[in-house]
């Protein structure tokens, strides 16, 4: 499943595109990381703040929820099989 992908946390920065995974209302999107939530006592916690392009709100997601796109291309081919 592809929800189980984890991402080094120092990979991921700010202004990354990714595609979004988790949760259903919002899957199949694409956004743009913000940055990395703050806790309370202003460290860094394990969820990223995404601006979802064609919705035009943030979520605030885990690694988890999305993949990184790469040069604003999926991470795979995509085959017509048609």
């Amino acid at each position: 499943m592809l929800r189980t992908m984890l991402y080094n946390s120092n990979k991921i920065k700010a202004e990354d595109k990714v595609l979004i995974l988790y949760p259903p209302y919002v899957a199949g999107l694409e956004g743009i990381i913000c940055g990395q939530e703050k806790s309370s006592k202003r460290e860094n916690s394990k969820r990223w703040l995404i601006l979802v392009n064609l919705e035009n709100f943030m979520i605030s997601l885990t690694s988890q929820d999305f993949i990184l796109l790469k040069n604003n291309q999926l991470p795979y081919q995509i085959i017509n099989l048609q």
